[in-house]
């Protein structure tokens, strides 16, 4: 079995302090999915499925219900899967 994982949490942890506590709940939500993520792959790995992670980034600081980056983060996201299927020994998925 194979699974191709694409995290969502692209950005780096904010670099200013969380002012508000709408800014302290979206942070906490952030942390909560990507430690949803770690489960799954920790959970699936044990299962013995191989799993091709991308997790695409963008340099800038881009809130999590700020959609304006959608475009970058799919072609970041696209860019960096057909470069991993690039590099020896990995196949791409068959598509059923």
């Amino acid at each position: 079995h194979e699974m191709l994982l694409i995290l969502c949490t692209c950005c780096p942890a904010a670099s200013h302090r969380l002012r508000s506590p709408w800014s302290i709940l979206l942070r906490s939500f952030q942390i909560s999915l990507e430690t949803k993520y770690n489960s799954d792959l920790h959970h699936f790995r044990r299962q013995g499925v191989a799993i091709l992670m991308v997790e695409p980034r963008l340099d800038r600081d881009v809130g999590m219900l700020d959609f304006r980056h959608a475009d970058a983060l799919i072609r970041a996201a696209y860019e960096q899967t057909i470069a991993a299927f690039a590099k020896p020994g990995i196949a791409a998925p068959a598509v059923v």
